[in-house]
């Protein structure tokens, strides 16, 4: 999946930059790298991984998308 590294590494994301902030520099996209993923339930079946009892997860603004992603963990 396409990842926005952007000028200000704290905006970085799956995510492209909103319109709100697409005026300012520091948030400007500098590069798009290819990035591997793996749903969460598929990283779980191939380690064994039967119940999850809390999970931090940071993925700037992508949070809903990535805890859509674990079906049978």
């Amino acid at each position: 999946m396409l990842f926005n590294l952007n000028r200000y590494d704290e905006t970085s994301s799956f995510l492209a930059t909103t319109s709100h902030f697409r005026d300012l520099r520091w948030a400007d996209t500098v590069e798009q790298v290819d990035v591997p993923i793996i749903r969460l339930d598929s990283y779980c079946r191939e380690h064994g991984i039967t119940e999850i009892h809390l999970i931090k997860v940071d993925t700037q603004g992508f949070e809903l998308e990535a805890l859509r992603g674990p079906r049978t963990c």
